[in-house]
C-alpha cells in the first residue's frame, strides 16, 4: 500500500541530501580585511655610504636609524619590503640590516631595480648619497618606469658658497661633422637675483654660452649644450660656470666619408675609381665629369641642351666645406675662366683639415694653368715650366717609403715588394720641377727623373696646416683592377690601395682602432673599477671577432712588474677590465690587440686615484633630484622629508577578503546527523502509521 503524501515528502528529502552530499560540496571560510599597498624600500650599499658624517655615525648607519624610527609609521600605511642595493638587490628584514655594512661590490643600480621591481612593489624608495658613477648616468633609462621613484639624499653637500659643476657628461665617442649633446649639471648657493655666465670653450675658442638668472639662495640644474666636432681624434672641451672651470674629453671618430669628386673629361680612371666609390656605403659621393668644355661650340640654344652648366660656386664656395675629400682629375683651370678666389677656398679647406687628391692627365698641373696659383702652394711638387708636362708610355712603378702609413696597410714589407712587381703598367706620368721640403715619395718611376734630379714621383703626398694634399701623376690605377684577373694575388690591390688612400687622406690614418673610453670628470672614488675599451674595424665600426687576441697590463703605483688583466665582452666591439685593490697614486694600463690574425692597434691610459677616506665624496643632490625627476618621482633631503606627504602619494588602501579555512560537508557531523535523522524518522513514522 503506498504511503501518505508527508512520509513520500520526508523519504525525498533524505535522499536528496544523500545525493547532495555524496557531491562532497565545502564552504569557504573568510574574512574581511584591508590591502595595503606594497612599497619597496631600496638602501644604497655601495662603499661611498661608508663616509662618516660630522653627526649620526657613517650615512649607512644614519639610513639604518631612520629606517627603525619611522618603520612603524609607514607600515601603518603600506606592506614595507626592503632591499640592499648593490651589484645585485638582495631582500632584507630589518633585523638582518643591522648586522649589514657597505660593501665594495660594485653598484649597478640598473640590474638592482630590475629585480626589485620584479615582486611588483607600487612605489620604490631609494635611500643614497649618488656618489657611484654609474648612477650619474642613471636619468635617461628611468623614464620608462612603469612606477614612480622617490629618492632619499643622504650625507652632506659642499656648502662653499658660489657656483659650482657637479657633473658633465659626453658620449664615450662622437662623429665628425654630426652634432651631439654635453649636459653640464651645476648648483649654485648664496647668489641670490645675480646672473652667472655657463661657457664651452674648444682651446680658446668660445662654442657656447648660457646665462643663468638664479632665483633661489640654493639653486641647481642641468644645461644642454649642442656641439659639432670639427676634426678627428680627441676633443677636448673646457666649461666655465663663474670662477669654477672643469674639462671633459671626447674621441671624435668618422661615421662615414664626404667626398666630393670633379673629372675634367670622361675616362677609365674616373669609371673604376668612382665605381669604387659608390659601392662603398661608408663612402657619401658626389661627382661632377665635364662632358663640354667652353671651346666645343654647338649650334643649339644653352636651354635645349640636357647637360646642366658647370656648378663652379656650388663646388669651391658653397658647399666644398661640407666634405672631408676632394678629388680633382684631369681638370683644366683656364678653360673656365674661374676666378682666383675658388682656389684660394680650395687652400683652406686643406690648411683646415680637409684631403685633397689632385689627379693628373693632359689637361692637370701645367696644362692646367696652376702654376703659381694657390693650388700649387698647397702641392707636395713644384710644378715644371718646360712646355708640355704629360708623357705618354707604359712603366711599371715602384714603391720607394714602403715604411709609410699608406703603404704599410698594403702587406708586410716583403708582400709588398713582391706584388709591386706583379701589378701591371700603369701608362703615362707627369714631369716635375722639384719636390716640396716636407712632402715624401711613395710611388717612383723606375727611371725618369725631376728637373733638380730627384726620382720622378708618381705619387706624393704633403701635409698642409691640418689636411694632406697627394699627387698622382698617372691617371692610370684602373689597369691594376684589371689585373687582378691575371694574378688572383693581386684580387684585394686596388680597393685596398683606394681605401688606405682616402683613410691618408682624410686623417683617419692617425686614429686609433683601439680605445679606452675617456674617464668620468668626477672623481674616481669606485673599488673594484670598471674601465671600458672599445675595439674597431677599419672603417671604425665595432669590431665582431669573439676570439680576438687582447693583452691588458696594469701597472700599480710603484709596482716594477705589471699584471696581466682579463677582459670581459659586453658587446661588440665592447669590452670592460676591473681594478680591484687600488693603491693612492698613478696607475696606467697598456692594451694590445690583435684580430684574424692582425695587430689592430694599442692603446695607454693614465688616471691618478685617491681612496674615499682620503677626500669623501659630497651629497651629489644634483644627479639625485635629475633621477627622480625623470623617474615622476620626489626628491628630500633624509632629515627634511616629509614621511605624511610622501605616503599621499601611494595608492590607497583597498578592502578585500582574505580566506582563512575550508570545510568540505560530507565530514561534518552536523550534515551526516541530519541525514541519519532524516531516514530514522521516516522509518519511525511509517511504523507508527501502520505501513510496511
Amino acid at each position: 500500500m503506498r504511503g501518505p503524501t508527508p512520509l513520500l515528502i520526508l523519504r525525498v528529502t533524505a535522499l536528496g541530501v544523500l545525493l547532495f552530499l555524496l557531491l562532497k560540496p565545502s564552504l569557504l571560510l573568510t574574512k574581511h580585511n584591508f590591502e595595503k599597498p606594497r612599497l619597496a624600500l631600496v638602501l644604497n650599499q655601495s662603499n661611498s655610504m661608508a663616509t662618516q658624517e660630522k653627526e649620526g655615525g657613517t650615512r649607512w648607519q644614519k639610513a639604518i636609524a631612520w629606517l627603525k624610527k619611522n618603520q612603524k609609521n609607514i607600515e601603518e600605511r603600506a606592506r614595507i619590503y626592503l632591499y640592499v642595493c648593490g651589484e645585485h638587490a638582495q631582500r632584507k628584514s630589518m633585523d638582518e640590516l643591522y648586522s649589514l655594512q657597505p660593501s665594495e661590490s660594485i653598484l649597478d643600480f640598473q640590474k638592482c631595480l630590475r629585480e626589485v621591481l620584479q615582486d611588483d612593489p607600487q612605489q620604490v624608495w631609494l635611500f643614497s648619497d649618488g656618489v657611484e658613477e654609474r648612477i650619474q648616468d642613471m636619468p635617461e633609462s628611468l623614464e620608462p618606469l612603469p612606477i614612480s621613484l622617490n629618492i632619499l639624499g643622504i650625507g652632506q653637500t659642499d656648502e662653499s658658497p658660489g657656483p659650482r659643476i657637479s657633473n658633465i657628461h659626453t658620449p664615450d665617442f662622437v662623429f665628425l661633422h654630426i652634432p651631439f649633446e654635453m649636459q653640464v649639471q651645476w648648483e649654485v648657493r648664496r647668489r641670490k637675483g645675480e646672473s652667472i655666465p655657463l661657457r664651452v670653450f674648444q682651446g680658446k675658442k668660445l662654442i657656447g654660452e648660457q646665462i643663468l638668472s638664479i632665483a633661489s639662495e640654493y639653486a641647481l640644474g642641468q644645461s644642454t649644450f649642442t656641439l659639432y666636432p670639427a676634426s678627428l681624434g680627441k676633443e677636448t672641451y673646457r666649461v666655465t660656470f663663474g670662477a669654477t672651470a672643469s674639462e671633459v674629453s671626447a674621441d671624435v671618430l668618422r661615421q662615414k666619408w664626404r667626398i666630393l669628386y670633379l673629372a675634367g673629361r670622361p675616362s677609365f680612371e674616373y669609371a673604376h675609381l668612382r665605381d669604387f666609390l659608390k659601392s662603398n656605403p661608408n663612402y657619401e659621393l658626389i661627382s661632377f665629369v665635364i662632358l663640354r668644355n667652353p671651346e666645343n661650340i654647338i649650334p643649339v640654344p644653352e636651354q635645349e641642351l640636357s647637360l646642366i652648366p658647370f656648378p663652379a660656386q656650388e663646388i669651391f664656395i658653397q658647399d666644398l666645406f661640407r666634405f672631408d675629400l676632394f678629388i680633382l682629375e684631369n681638370f683644366a683651370w683656364s678653360r673656365f675662366q674661374l676666378p682666383a678666389n675658388y682656389l684660394e677656398s680650395l687652400k683652406s679647406f686643406v690648411h683646415r683639415g680637409g684631403g685633397l687628391l689632385l689627379i693628373g692627365g693632359e689637361n692637370a698641373l701645367s696644362q692646367g694653368s696652376y702654376k703659381g696659383t694657390p693650388l700649387e702652394e698647397i702641392l707636395p711638387v713644384v710644378l715644371s715650366s718646360q712646355g708640355p708636362d704629360f708623357q705618354g708610355g707604359p712603366f711599371k712603378t715602384f714603391p720607394l717609403a714602403l715604411e709609410h702609413p699608406l703603404l704599410q696597410g698594403l702587406g708586410e714589407l716583403n708582400s709588398s715588394r713582391r706584388i709591386w712587381k706583379e701589378l701591371p703598367d700603369l701608362d703615362g706620368y707627369h714631369t716635375v720641377k722639384s719636390l716640396k721640403p716636407g712632402s715624401v715619395i711613395l710611388l717612383a718611376h723606375p727611371f725618369q727623373k725631376t728637373e733638380s734630379g730627384q726620382p720622378l714621383p708618381i705619387l706624393s703626398a704633403r701635409e698642409i696646416g691640418k689636411g694632406r694634399s697627394m699627387l698622382l701623376g698617372s691617371p692610370s690605377t684602373w689597369k691594376w683592377k684589371l689585373g687582378a684577373g691575371l694574378h688572383p694575388d693581386l684580387s684585394f690591390f686596388y680597393s685596398r690601395f683606394w681605401s688606405m688612400a682616402i683613410q691618408y687622406l682624410t686623417g683617419d690614418l692617425n686614429l686609433k682602432r683601439v680605445r679606452w673610453s675617456p674617464l668620468p670628470s668626477t672623481p674616481l672614488r669606485r673599488d673594484p673599477l670598471p674601465l671600458t675599451l672599445h675595439l674597431f674595424e677599419e672603417n671604425f665600426r665595432p669590431l665582431e671577432d669573439p676570439h680576438a687576441d687582447i693583452q691588458v697590463r696594469w701597472f700599480p703605483p710603484g709596482a716594477s712588474v705589471p699584471q696581466m688583466l682579463s677582459v670581459q665582452e659586453e658587446q661588440p666591439g665592447q669590452y670592460r677590465v676591473n681594478l680591484e685593490n687600488l693603491k693612492s697614486g698613478r696607475h696606467r694600463l697598456k692594451v694590445w690587440a690583435r684580430s684574424r690574425g692582425k695587430v689592430i692597434g694599442e692603446d695607454d691610459l693614465q688616471f691618478q686615484w685617491k681612496t674615499a677616506s682620503s677626500q669623501p665624496e659630497p651629497l651629489q643632490r644634483n644627479t639625485l633630484i635629475a633621477m627622480s625627476h625623470a623617474a615622476h618621482g620626489e626628491y628630500s633631503d633624509l632629515g627634511k622629508i616629509s614621511i605624511p606627504q610622501w605616503l599621499k602619494t601611494l595608492p590607497p588602501v583597498r578592502p578585500s577578503q582574505e580566506v582563512v579555512g575550508k570545510k568540505i560537508l560530507w565530514d561534518s557531523p552536523f550534515c551526516l546527523g541530519l541525514l541519519l535523522f532524516l531516514f530514522i524518522l521516516e522509518w519511525m513514522l511509517r511504523r507508527l502509521w501502520g505501513y510496511s
